[in-house]
Order: structure tokens, then sequence, then C-alpha cells
């Protein structure tokens, strides 16, 4: 799979995806209309949300970390239980917020949709270092699915599995 940071691009209204890979590492190497990252970390740079607080406009400081398994997501959000969506606004907050305004720093499963929206599936624990390790979220699945390969942790979000939809592959 590749390694990519993947942001909301305002002007191009799709997804950007950098390269976190070999020769075109920090670059933008495609845009995407939706995509599953797998493995994701939610990262906000401090000194990039500094620079927006002090001039109030908007720089790219805020992404989600992963590898990249599907280049679109299957279906709509709708189509989906156990999922919640993950927001970030700089003015408001210095980390990305689940659930409840619980922090989040990483889901093993990330859908990014068509209207630029994060979710996250709630069938895994979701950790947070303000809250000592210990899981935020469990309900309702009791079985964190952070053991499962991407496949198993598809099917549980009853998505499938990357068969179902196309694996990303390498390359855009």
């Amino acid at each position: 799979m590749t390694k990519v940071d993947i942001y909301w691009n305002l002007i191009k209204k799709c997804w950007s995806v950098r390269s976190r890979e070999g020769d075109t590492y920090g670059k933008v190497v495609g845009h995407l209309d939706s995509c599953v990252i797998v493995k994701a970390k939610f990262v906000v740079n401090p000194k990039g949300r500094e620079r927006v607080l002090r001039e109030r406009r908007k720089n790219v400081h805020a992404f989600v970390r992963g590898d990249l398994l599907m280049s679109r997501m299957p279906g709509t959000i709708d189509s989906y239980d156990g999922w919640a969506e993950a927001n970030y606004n700089p003015y408001e907050t210095n980390k990305f917020l689940g659930k409840d305004k619980i922090p989040l720093e990483s889901a093993q499963l990330v859908l990014l949709s068509t209207d630029g929206k994060a979710y996250y599936f709630l069938g895994e624990e979701v950790y947070s270092s303000e809250y000592d390790d210990e899981p935020l979220y469990d309900e309702p699945f009791q079985s964190p699915n952070n053991y499962m390969d991407d496949g198993e942790a598809l099917a549980s979000a009853g998505m499938g599995t990357d068969e179902d939809y196309g694996y990303y592959g390498e390359t855009l």
C-alpha cells in the first residue's frame, strides 16, 4: 500500500494526495473524489495552525496520514453503520475531534467522502494521549479491530473486502 497524507483541497473540491515515499516524498501525486485509508493518524501541524490563527487565512496544516487502501469509497456513507464524522476547526481546537467531541489521534479505517468529510469506524478502540492511552470509545462494538488485517477490518465495517472493490496498488 502507498503511504500518504491526504487533505481536502478547498480550491479543487477534492482530496489531494501527498506522497510519503521515495522520490515523490512530500509532493502531491494525485487528486481523488473519495478514498479509504487504513492505519490512519489525524495530524495537525502546530506551526501551520498558529499561522492560520495569526493571519486568519486557511493553509494546509491538518490531514489524515496512513496507507491508501482504495482510491474510491464504495457507495456513500449512508450505506454503512458504525461510522462517525471526524472534525477539525483550527479556530476552536488543535486536534481532530470525533463523536461526543473526543480528541482523535488514530483509527484503523477512515473514509474520505466526496463531500469533503472524514469518517472513522467506531468498531475499534480510539486512543488519545490525553486519556492515558485508555480506549476512548469501544461501544457499540466490544471487539476492537486493531488486530485485524485490512480485509477483515473492511468486512467488519460492512464494506466487503479489497477484492470486492479493487486494491489501490502502489501508484496513482
